[in-house]
């Protein structure tokens, strides 16, 4: 049993905007690509109350009706209470604390003639039943560019031959997001690329470069500008709320970056999955509320915290293999993190400040709790998680 709509497709089909501008398939798609879904376990529901509040929040389509949906939201501590439960049993719970692999991007230590030879059979159309490519137009300082598409409608990118033949850059890359595909999808590409690396295929996976590795974490039926950075390991960037075009005074999601100790950069992130498909889905067109409702009911919304690595070579950073895929940084379990139940001793003038700014005075941090990712099982089931995948990318 669920809290939301679960006869997503019909609720789709019905409606005369997504059916016009984006096929049953294509919403999936964005929808799986946000790590969203339509249906949640019965553990994590929320009242019939909440989940009003929570649809006239995402449902605005006017700045005034935000406000106003966010206020009747700050006026309920047993919204607060709630969300505290829900976010209390992710970190307390070994089921509930699942970590993604949502992006990698991998530099195979290959020849220039070996990358040419694998270029040329993707440009020849050398590939098994049912794969799709085509040149990618990407700024990137590869001569050979393309985008493969798998039969699910996923896409890996490969690159070959950097234009400046620098040995750091390697000359085989690809660009994918393992979250979106099946074991078994990955399975096959890894067994085909592999092969196609001929010889060269165990010196270009020792000496490889792991470029950049994103990790995330998704928590269902968590409100969003409840999840804040109650401390910061580095520099701050925010991002603002947009009402159809119009730029809202209101904190969507807030990067934290900074240098790891091995000299790469790391991005941690909060967003909002839920915003992010909106924008995947109306793009810059206009929409109705009855649109902007179709959409909010065929998903259960979501909080998402990411963690990226980004090799430096102007920091002289530590390089990390594709055999260190599990030891390449990561700072998820280090997120510390406002408790939502926190906000049930602050005025309502607090409460707006911190969902709408993320920003409190140090005069009233002694008002707020940490929630402690760092004591949840989070980083263990993160490195099996990196462990399984790296199996599978070693297939041949």
């Amino acid at each position: 049993m669920n809290n939301t709509n679960t006869n997503t497709d019909s609720n789709i089909q019905c409606n005369k905007f997504i059916n016009n501008h984006c096929s049953k398939r294509t919403f999936n798609n964005k929808r799986s690509q946000c790590k969203l879904t339509s249906e949640i376990n019965e553990n994590l529901k929320l009242p019939t109350k909440h989940i009003k509040l929570i649809n006239d929040f995402y449902c605005a389509i006017t700045i005034k009706d935000r406000d106003t949906a966010l206020r009747k939201i700050i006026d309920d501590d047993s919204f607060f209470q709630r969300n505290a439960e829900l976010l209390y049993r992710y970190v307390d719970g070994y089921h509930w604390m699942n970590p993604d692999f949502d992006r990698v991007v991998i530099g195979y230590y290959t020849s220039f003639k070996n990358a040419k030879k694998i270029s040329d059979r993707l440009k020849n159309g050398s590939l098994p039943e049912g794969w799709e490519v085509k040149s990618l137009k990407k700024k990137e300082n590869y001569s050979n560019k393309w985008i493969l598409r798998m039969p699910s409608g996923n896409n890996i990118r490969l690159f070959f031959c950097n234009i400046k033949n620098e040995s750091y850059l390697r000359q085989t890359k690809i660009d994918f997001s393992p979250s979106y595909f099946s074991d078994k999808e990955l399975r096959i590409f890894f067994s085909w690329f592999n092969t196609q690396l001929g010889n060269e295929r165990v010196v270009a996976i020792e000496e490889s470069l792991v470029a950049l590795m994103e990790n995330g974490l998704q928590l269902h039926q968590i409100f969003t500008p409840l999840v804040i950075h109650r401390s910061l390991l580095g520099r701050e960037k925010r991002f603002n709320w947009e009402v159809r075009g119009e730029e809202q005074d209101f904190i969507q999601a807030s990067y934290d970056r900074f240098l790891s100790e091995c000299g790469s950069n790391i991005t941690n992130k909060i967003y909002c999955p839920v915003s992010k498909l909106f924008n995947l889905i109306f793009k810059d067109r206009s929409f109705t509320q009855t649109d902007a409702r179709t959409l909010i009911e065929s998903i259960s919304h979501a909080a998402r915290l990411e963690s990226v690595y980004k090799y430096s070579l102007k920091n002289k950073a530590r390089e990390y293999s594709l055999c260190e895929l599990e030891k390449v940084p990561n700072f998820l379990e280090k997120f510390d993190l406002i408790a939502p139940d926190s906000f049930v001793d602050l005025g309502p003038a607090l409460r707006e400040r911190l969902m709408k700014k993320r920003f409190i005075l140090k005069t009233n941090c002694n008002l707020i709790r940490s929630v402690n990712l760092s004591s949840s099982v989070l980083e263990t089931k993160r490195i099996t998680m990196l462990e399984r995948y790296k199996e599978i990318f070693f297939t041949h």
